[in-house]
């Protein structure tokens, strides 16, 4: 555990850290300065869109693409 909270703590100026899992915490996250902690992988995808939303604040428009819609005119 050493080594990952070294690992944690030397990018954690720099970018978004995210622990989950069972054999840590929120002590153990707040502790090692990482930016969030969740007890499982759907909390840490959740977060992780949260962080893509403010980073990307823009909105998926879906484009259909057919050999018309393609030719150059």
């Amino acid at each position: 555990m050493e080594k990952i909270e070294k690992v944690i703590k030397a990018f954690s100026g720099n970018a978004k850290v995210l622990i989950d899992g069972a054999p840590v915490n929120t002590d153990f996250c707040e502790k090692n300065g990482a930016g969030c902690y969740s007890p499982n992988p759907q909390g840490a995808v959740a977060y992780l869109n949260s962080v893509v939303k403010k980073i990307f604040p823009i909105s998926i428009i879906r484009i259909n693409k057919t050999k018309k819609d393609s030719k150059v005119k």
